[in-house]
């Protein structure tokens, strides 16, 4: 699926086309075993990261150089209040525009998630998984009910 005519609106690389591979289940799995106790690290393991790694195992590694570009070498910190928009564009110029719907979000898909009083606290970027959306913090994977979500993106 082509989305390109929001990410060209952000200045920012334009969406690539993405499908899900035939094993994307097993090497999602894998990916999300590899990162339950993976602790956060604002260069080298933060919440692009993940996401990045999301996409491009449900997607294929021909995708990790497009990814790993739209990730580019920024520093997210756990406090993303500042960043929000920023990482919003950033995965509209890989993923397309968020979904219109997001409680469609399917096992995979990047979202952007917040809590707090009125959910002004952003988590960042997490991935679907099941009934729950999964994100990076300082002990490894944390998970959170789905109404955590403000905006998703599919991937595939």
């Amino acid at each position: 699926m082509r989305r390109s005519a929001p990410a060209q609106a952000t200045g920012l690389a334009v969406a690539i086309e993405l499908h899900r591979v035939a094993d994307w289940r097993a090497r999602f799995d894998v990916m999300i075993r590899q990162s339950l106790s993976r602790p956060f690290d604002e260069k080298t393991w933060n919440c692009a990261h993940f996401g990045a790694a999301a996409v491009i195992a449900l997607c294929g590694d021909e995708h990790a150089d497009a990814m790993l570009a739209a990730v580019g070498s920024q520093s997210y910190s756990l406090d993303l209040s500042g960043d929000d928009l920023q990482i919003q564009q950033r995965i509209s110029s890989v993923l397309g525009p968020a979904m219109q719907n997001r409680a469609l979000a399917r096992l995979g898909d990047i979202a952007v998630g917040y809590i707090g009083r009125r959910r002004r606290q952003p988590l960042g970027i997490g991935v679907i998984v099941g009934p729950r959306a999964a994100f990076v913090s300082l002990q490894g994977l944390r998970y959170y009910p789905r109404q955590v979500i403000g905006q998703a993106w599919g991937v595939g």
